[in-house]
């Protein structure tokens, strides 16, 4: 809940500001976040922290957001610095029928152009949606059910550095936006779904000979969807009207969004299923 209000939140604030790096920062800045959220996890299990232990050390982190949004971002502009009192006792001394009136149609009317908006977003709402989808169902079913038993790590260790590998290739792709730019959208879904394919069958057959191979594919997921995740935005911030330009990077961030909870509805059934097929179901 607090990832999706806030990343809707920001995208929507930054898009205001006329300054294209802002949007590359904040594409550095979530890649950085998965990156150093999953070494720490790892770097805490190796001293045999608990799972709660590790969530709890996190707790600081709502608290670090809260006073970066409120303390350090600039005000825009058009954000009303009046008291709180004052502005009250302003609304309600000025409030008639005629401003309800008046201030209803001009949500209105912005509502529906807004709308209107939303054909020239579909190419993107698709991209994004089944991106996210396959990768997230790679995340969250397929991960811990890669094991290579012959390995020096173990079954969680394995699965740790999966996270890893996975951010580390999302977090370089989100900070190199600047040198490398690909336009066709439509090649990441559908590269992202082949690699979903590639590791069911792994999940199922285990039938890669070593751990590094897994991670070649682990490493291409986290590239698809970073480029997926920067280029559009980037894209959108670039090539959208200024208007439409907060509806659209914000609706995109719910398609995202999107996207991840239709993986979660599908991950869980498919592990269950991948789990419970005999060992010589396919021999």
């Amino acid at each position: 809940f607090s990832n999706g209000l806030s990343e809707n939140t920001f995208l929507s604030y930054v898009s205001t500001f006329d300054n294209k790096h802002l949007v590359l920062s904040l594409c550095t800045g979530t890649g950085l976040a998965g990156l150093l959220g999953s070494l720490w996890y790892v770097f805490l299990t190796a001293f045999n922290c608990g799972t709660s232990t590790i969530f709890s050390t996190l707790l600081i982190t709502p608290i670090l957001i809260g006073i970066s949004y409120f303390g350090l971002l600039s005000k825009l502009p058009s954000c009303n610095t009046t008291p709180l009192a004052e502005w009250y006792s302003n609304f309600f001394h000025k409030i008639t029928k005629q401003n309800i009136y008046f201030n209803c149609k001009c949500f209105k009317n912005k509502m529906l152009l807004d709308l209107a908006y939303l054909p020239h977003l579909g190419p993107f709402i698709v991209s994004v949606i089944f991106v996210f989808l396959f990768e997230y169902y790679i995340n969250q079913c397929l991960h811990e059910l890669i094991y290579f038993e012959d390995f020096i790590l173990t079954h969680s260790q394995q699965y740790s550095w999966y996270q890893v590998t996975y951010n580390v290739s999302a977090f370089c792709v989100k900070s190199t936006l600047n040198f490398i730019t690909i336009k066709s959208i439509w090649y990441f879904p559908i590269m992202q779904g082949i690699n979903a394919s590639i590791l069911t069958v792994e999940a199922i057959l285990l039938f890669l000979p070593h751990f590094t191979f897994a991670l070649v594919f682990v490493f291409w997921e986290g590239l698809m969807g970073g480029y997926t995740y920067s280029t559009i935005f980037y894209t959108l911030y670039s090539e959208a009207e200024t208007e439409r330009r907060p509806f659209a990077m914000a609706f995109i961030a719910i398609a995202e969004s999107i996207g991840i909870s239709c993986a979660a509805v599908l991950a869980a059934p498919a592990h269950d299923f991948i789990c419970s097929l005999p060992e010589d179901y396919f021999t």
